[in-house]
């Protein structure tokens, strides 16, 4: 009976780990999704909806203590900042955003966002930041057409900075990816 008992824990144990696991690949969609669906607003230019909705799941992420709901809102907050040209706005989001990211080690990739504010900190010509969160997007990259959007930005930085044998060389670097993977610009 002992062991009837041990096995039905176990099968029990197998269920609920599969029922988390099957909650947490969910989630992950869900938040996919809520992704896609503020893109497709800002591609409208409908920046106060997406802005409305990534604050509404802010509220309800901090509520239920969901770290990756707080990443994913404020990433996208810092989105919405950026469409809306608010340059210093959209970097302190995605600075908060990133801090939600390590201090929780969440799993996701943050090389887009953090392309995305090394962009906002050569725009704002703070290059010493710019270069830094280049090499944070590089260290947490994973597909090959982040990389390439990666030597996209550093070549603008190269040419921000009046260095050209490095802008020389990410351009034949940049190329040679275009050709070779059918990159287009993003």
């Amino acid at each position: 009976s002992m062991i009837i008992v041990f096995m039905f824990a176990i099968g029990n144990s197998m269920i609920s780990n599969h029922a988390l696991a099957q909650a947490a690949m969910d989630k992950q969609d869900n938040y996919l999704s809520f992704s896609n669906t503020i893109n497709s607003y800002l591609n409208k230019h409908k920046t106060l909806t997406a802005q409305r909705l990534a604050s509404e799941l802010l509220d309800d992420s901090k509520k239920k203590k969901d770290y990756m709901g707080q990443y994913v809102a404020t990433k996208t907050l810092g989105d919405v900042q950026r469409e809306r040209r608010f340059y210093k706005n959209a970097i302190q989001l995605y600075l908060d955003a990133y801090v939600i990211y390590l201090k929780n080690q969440l799993d996701s990739d943050p090389t887009s966002m953090l392309i995305n504010l090394s962009m906002m900190y050569r725009q704002e010509c703070d290059y010493d930041e710019a270069f830094h969160y280049l090499n944070e997007a590089e260290r947490h990259c994973k597909i090959m057409s982040s990389i390439y959007r990666i030597n996209i930005e550093r070549a603008r930085l190269a040419f921000e900075t009046n260095d050209k044998p490095d802008f020389m060389r990410l351009y034949a670097k940049i190329s040679t990816m275009k050709s070779e993977n059918g990159f287009s610009y993003p």
